[in-house]
């Protein structure tokens, strides 16, 4: 049993979502208890009951206020003096700032809210354990404090002003704290020193305890995260997982998923795929809040996929769109050509982007290769970042990334494994930071070398024999310039499609390593299945990611999971 720590939730920067709760979580299936006050400031909110009832939760004191609701609010908090709430720092009404003193006692005052002090007396001085979310100030230029917000709390979410949003700093910060981890020693050196990207990046690199998360309204969100709607939401402890999922959401998904769920640990559903198991399972119909949490909480989420009766393989539409991500000219061919051929013969938009293509010589043998594989020119992308130098131009190769995929939205994106060439490294690591927010499945090619590079296959997508041809004769035909290396010779590549057809069961293959895989359950939303390095704990005695075997049918458009699932 884990005591949650008490605190208030606030959400949104114009109309308010207002959370208090506080309450026992019990996990190993056990009833799940919370005290809930859902407070909307100038609108309906979503009715939170719903959600923890249909776990089997007890929920009591759900109370809608209406407009002008900051007298009410103390009153209401006042007479539940166990609440201990932490303060407001409201940038459009600074009269809502609410404190509570050690001894239990709620005061209210119209003076603006808490300055930097004050916020660090209660965080780290009364020993307040926060699970709390913060408005940050409108000043354009208090970059430093917003930083502060977010360390102070073991999962924090930040709304910001629109000033702050049109500051690259403040974005910048932003970005790099949702994926830092501290510990409550690095929590307290962050507020009393200064605090740089490049510190951050180290702190993350340590691994140190607890993630660091930042949410907000959705005209927000989708402003800090380039477009698409997303959340990630990050919890304490060793036997919690975060999860992520695309669409519009509300305060009551926040709040009921992160008060009353404890997450699958590695199997994560997709908001939008509730529905698709509830229509399945002939279930009654069920709100958004109980359709979320259908698929976020794990003992549900089972029961309704045994109902479902489509457990032992999940299928899904095949990709239209896929992004080839490679360091030079002849890596796309050498590491995927196959699988190029049968995707753009099959009708699906492949896209080639070569990162270090300034040789003109090679970026026109580039062209002609991508163009025999029946890719067309407008889908080949030709950078010209200096050979052997992609390690110094990470942020130019994921700024490259993201500006394509605003036009394409890839759905699958193959590109290199972290292997010996420091250019594939690069192009590996920028291409999984471009990519961290979006709904793309990742797999990694190998470059043939002379010495075992670790490579361990995943994934198999079957060729037909005029796909296998296709790499074969560009092989020979196209890269002229490169036809001395040894690794375009024609044999080695003949063996990789027989030795890869042996575990897809068929006469020609590609082979991929499994970086991220995400499968589309409807035309809504997508379902991420697992990610690298987790136990997906569907699979009955499978202990790693590794030996999941998926294969895309491309001539039935569907990507297949293999291995038998138990539930």
């Amino acid at each position: 049993m884990r005591r949650s720590p008490d605190g208030l939730v606030l959400i949104g920067s114009l109309c308010l979502d207002v959370v208090v709760r506080r309450g026992e979580q019990q996990h190993d299936g056990d009833k799940h208890r919370a005290t809930a006050i859902s407070l909307r400031l100038g609108g309906a909110m979503h009715n939170v009951a719903e959600g923890i009832s249909a776990l089997g939760g007890e929920c009591s004191a759900v109370t809608s206020l209406s407009a002008e609701p900051a007298g009410e609010i103390v009153t209401m908090l006042s007479r539940r003096s166990a609440y201990r709430i932490i303060p407001l720092a409201c940038n459009s009404e600074p009269r809502l700032s609410v404190i509570c003193q050690d001894d239990g006692k709620i005061s209210y005052t119209d003076r603006p809210p808490l300055n930097k002090v004050d916020l660090r007396q209660l965080l780290f001085e009364s020993g307040t354990g926060l699970e709390s979310v913060y408005i940050a100030p409108a000043t354009a230029d208090d970059n430093q404090f917003i930083l502060e917000l977010i360390a102070a709390a073991s999962t924090s979410f930040l709304a910001l002003s629109q000033e702050q949003l049109e500051d690259p700093l403040a974005l910048q910060l932003i970005r790099t704290a949702t994926h830092t981890i501290l510990n409550a020693s690095e929590l307290r050196s962050l507020m009393h020193a200064e605090t740089t990207e490049e510190s951050l990046s180290e702190l993350s690199k340590e691994k140190l305890g607890t993630s660091i998360v930042v949410c907000t309204d959705s005209e927000t969100i989708y402003t800090l995260l380039d477009g698409r709607i997303h959340k990630q939401a990050v919890f304490r402890g060793e036997d919690r997982s975060g999860y992520r999922h695309g669409d519009t959401f509300s305060a009551a998904y926040i709040f009921a998923t992160m008060n009353n769920i404890q997450p699958l640990e590695s199997v994560r559903f997709a908001a939008a795929a509730a529905a698709y198991w509830a229509r399945n399972a002939s279930l009654p119909s069920a709100s958004d809040v109980e359709q979320f949490l259908l698929c976020h909480d794990a003992e549900t989420g089972l029961e309704i996929a045994k109902r479902s009766g489509n457990v032992d393989r999940a299928a899904a539409k095949q990709p239209h769109t896929v992004l080839v991500v490679v360091a030079h000219p002849d890596d796309e061919l050498i590491g995927c050509g196959g699988t190029i051929a049968e995707l753009a013969g099959s009708g699906v938009a492949v896209h080639v982007a070569v990162m270090a293509a300034s040789n003109p010589v090679r970026a026109e043998e580039a062209r002609r290769a991508a163009n025999a594989l029946g890719v067309p020119s407008e889908r080949i992308h030709l950078f010209d970042l200096p050979d052997r130098h992609l390690p110094e131009n990470l942020s130019s190769i994921e700024s490259l990334l993201r500006n394509l995929d605003r036009a394409i939205r890839a759905d699958v994106v193959f590109t290199h494994r972290c292997d010996s060439h420091p250019d594939h490294g690069a192009v590996y690591s920028a291409t999984l930071r471009a990519f961290a927010w979006q709904s793309t499945s990742i797999l990694k090619f190998t470059i043939p070398q002379p010495a075992s590079s670790g490579f361990c296959p995943t994934v198999y997508i079957r060729l037909s024999d005029a796909a296998a041809q296709a790499k074969l004769n560009a092989l020979t035909q196209q890269y002229r310039s490169q036809s001395w290396k040894g690794y375009f010779d024609t044999r080695i590549h003949d063996g990789a499609f027989a030795q890869a057809g042996i575990s897809a069961g068929c006469s020609n293959a590609e082979s991929f390593e499994l970086e991220r895989l995400r499968l589309r359950v409807d035309g809504s939303g997508t379902m991420v299945i697992a990610r690298r390095g987790e136990q997906p704990n569907f699979v009955a005695n499978e202990n790693s990611i590794a030996r999941i075997v998926c294969e895309l049918n491309s001539a039935q458009k569907e990507l297949v999971v293999g291995g038998r699932v138990s539930v």
